[in-house]
């Protein structure tokens, strides 16, 4: 997954000076791979954010745009490392990859 959507942002931010996720076009994309990813899917969520925690891409249409409150999420993108959460219902991986 985390290959997956390396590749998509390699591919997008290819010959640009500057590449920034919050960018309309390169949110678009990103929302179109998002889309065409999860169809084949079986994700609870999935959530792609920027490192102001603005949620770029979600499963769930009403996300995008909002920022993300999980608190294990912030930790996570501030320590720029991987954490896992377990809980009841299933266990949530939260991959971060800086370019």
């Amino acid at each position: 997954m985390i290959q997956d959507f390396q590749t998509i942002v390699d591919f997008i931010s290819r010959d640009k000076k500057e590449f920034a996720l919050n960018h309309p076009l390169v949110k678009k994309e990103i929302q179109e791979f998002v889309r065409l990813y999860l169809r084949e899917k079986g994700f609870y969520e999935f959530l792609i954010v920027d490192h102001h925690l603005s949620i770029i891409a979600s499963k769930r249409s009403d996300l995008i745009n909002k920022s993300s409150t999980d608190p294990l999420l912030r930790k996570t993108v501030q320590a720029g490392e991987l954490s896992a959460e377990i809980e009841k219902s299933g266990a949530f991986f939260r991959p971060i990859t800086r370019k």
